[in-house]
C-alpha cells in the first residue's frame, strides 16, 4: 500500500515537473514574441525620432535672417528680374512654414519622448511578467495606435519642413547674391587693393 502511495507520489511530482517545464517555455516563448513586437514598436520610434533631430535654434536663426532678406527685398531699389521675383516669393512661403514650424514641432516631440518613454516602461514589465498576455496586447495595440498617429502627424507637419531645406539652401544661396552682391564685390575689391604690394 505505501509503495503504491509513494509511486502515485513520484508520478505526481513528475508531471508536475513536465507541466510546470512547459509553462516555463510557452513563458519564455510569450516573453519573446511579446520583446520582438516592442522591438518593432522602437524600430519605428527610431524612424520618428530622427525626424525630430532638429536643430530648433538654427530654424530660429534662419527666420531672423530670412526677416531681415525680405524687409531688405521689399526696400530695395533695384529692379528685379521675374526670375529672382519667384525665388523672393517662394522664399517668403519658406519663412512662413519656418514660423508655423515651432508648435507641432514640439507637440511631436513631447509625444516621442512620452511614446519612447512608454515603450521602455512596458518591455521592463514583460521582463517581470507583469502583465497577462490580453494586458499587454491591450497596452501594445494602444502604443501601436499611438505611433501611427505620431507618424502620420510627423509626416503632415514635420516632414515638409525636412522636404524644405535643399530649397532653402538654393534659393537662400541666390537671395544673398542678389541682396548682398554688390557689398561682397566691394569688400573682396578692398581686399585685393590692400593685398598688392605698394611701389
Amino acid at each position: 500500500m505505501k509503495l503504491i502511495r509513494l509511486d502515485r507520489l513520484l508520478l505526481c511530482l513528475m508531471l508536475s515537473s513536465i507541466l510546470s517545464s512547459c509553462s516555463n517555455e510557452d513563458n519564455d516563448f510569450i516573453i519573446k514574441k511579446e520583446m520582438e513586437l516592442l522591438d518593432s514598436s522602437e524600430q519605428k520610434m527610431a524612424i520618428i525620432n530622427k525626424k525630430l533631430d532638429i536643430d530648433y535654434k538654427e530654424i530660429k536663426e534662419r527666420i531672423e535672417e530670412m526677416d531681415m532678406d525680405i524687409m531688405k527685398m521689399r526696400m530695395s531699389e533695384k529692379e528685379i528680374p521675374l526670375k529672382m521675383s519667384r525665388n523672393m516669393e517662394r522664399y517668403v512661403t519658406i519663412q512662413k512654414a519656418y514660423k508655423n514650424f515651432y508648435e507641432p514641432y514640439k507637440t511631436a516631440n513631447t509625444e516621442a519622448e512620452d511614446l519612447n518613454s512608454q515603450i521602455l516602461a512596458l518591455r521592463q514589465s514583460v521582463l517581470k511578467q507583469e502583465y497577462s498576455k490580453e494586458k499587454f496586447k491591450e497596452f501594445y495595440a494602444k502604443e501601436t495606435a499611438d505611433i501611427n498617429k505620431l507618424a502620420m502627424f510627423v509626416d503632415k507637419h514635420i516632414q515638409p519642413i525636412l522636404n524644405m531645406e535643399m530649397e532653402y539652401r538654393r534659393i537662400q544661396s541666390k537671395i544673398d547674391l542678389y541682396l548682398y552682391g554688390d557689398e561682397i564685390k566691394a569688400i573682396n575689391n578692398k581686399n585685393t587693393t590692400n593685398d598688392k604690394p605698394s611701389n
